[in-house]
């Protein structure tokens, strides 16, 4: 979102049940089998709290809920008041295997209440979530002016959260997960063209919370150019796919570059889209850079109805951000 980074004299009130918590940031497999024992932290490591303490001038910590119950909110509202931000942790304990399954995958009610109260304020909200899983925050996410997934992060990756939130890293990943808008909505993003049926049989059921591949960045890029070596290939072809990105932002950043192929007519009812292949480069203010692929039938190809690999003749379309070209596999060309 448009409210961060953040300014280092900026007066940031941090609430949330992950916050101040090194047990809650480590996941498991850290220090014990499922990281919920807390004598086995290392004092001294940092907070989420605790980092960002380090960095700005003004900066204060008010629980205002735990994991499922809300803690100090008033207080937490008050000091928001006199807040020019709120940094709002949220997040589920670490877990592993068995015991770390869990009913549904929405948020508990107390830090949903959190977010809700804070927003009553009308100061702007960073959400911080902390998590291994992606919990559901379909309700809470209007209310916020950016969010980070920082997932479980660790001990020492709370420095790194801090360095994104006042901008002194270019943040730069990408989802690699379909993040959920509804708990059981479990759609991933190479689903078939059948999922995208609504209960009224309109397109509009694959709507998650972020797609496969989301990501923002402090700063903007513009494709533009891409370029296919062949428009008609067969199974001894390699294709060369090139695409150029300008980074028309005032900050250098790393961009993820990810090339899609969607084949239009197949024997055994195709995916809307598969990744076939990408590749990350930092690219400087106003500089351009060619992002260069090869891929070839192989790539194309899925396990058809006698169980065996096929690619298949016919159209295919591949996709670079907001740019598309459309190619033609025939075997009769071998």
């Amino acid at each position: 979102g448009n409210i961060l980074p953040l300014n280092k004299t900026q007066n940031i009130l941090i609430t949330g049940p992950t916050a101040h918590s090194l047990t809650l940031v480590n996941g498991a497999w850290t220090r014990t089998w499922q990281g919920t024992d807390p004598k086995w932290n290392d004092e001294s490591k940092s907070t989420i709290y605790e980092a960002i303490q380090q960095k700005g001038e003004q900066v204060s910590f008010i629980e205002g809920s735990g994991l499922d119950a809300l803690k100090d909110i008033q207080a937490a509202v008050q000091k928001s008041n006199e807040s020019d931000v709120i940094l709002v942790c949220l997040g589920e304990k670490p877990s592993t295997e068995k015991p770390g399954d869990i009913h549904s995958l929405n948020i508990e009610k107390a830090q949903v209440a959190l977010v809700k109260e804070l927003a009553k304020t009308g100061k702007p909200i960073v959400l911080v979530l902390v998590e291994n899983r992606p919990r559901i925050v379909r309700e809470i996410e209007p209310y916020c002016q950016g969010i980070l997934m920082a997932y479980q992060p660790s001990e020492n990756g709370t420095a790194a959260l801090a360095d994104i939130i006042f901008g002194q890293v270019n943040p730069s990943g990408k989802l690699p997960i379909t993040y959920p808008r509804y708990t059981n909505t479990l759609l991933t993003y190479d689903h078939k063209y059948t999922d995208r049926l609504d209960t009224d049989f309109s397109e509009n059921a694959f709507n998650p919370q972020w797609e496969f591949g989301h990501g923002m960045s402090y700063t903007n890029y513009e494709y533009s150019d891409l370029k296919i070596s062949k428009d008609t290939f067969n199974q001894k072809d390699e294709l060369q796919i090139s695409v150029n990105v300008k980074n028309t932002g005032s900050r250098a950043g790393k961009e993820t570059v990810m090339v899609f192929v969607s084949d239009q007519v197949a024997s055994i009812t195709p995916s809307v889209k598969r990744l076939r292949a990408f590749k990350k480069m930092n690219v400087k203010p106003n500089e351009s850079k060619e992002f260069k692929f090869a891929i070839n039938a192989q790539d194309l190809a899925f396990i058809g109805k006698d169980l065996t690999w096929i690619t298949e003749d016919g159209e295919y379309v591949v996709s670079v951000g907001n740019l598309s070209k459309k190619i033609i596999h025939s075997k009769t060309n071998e």
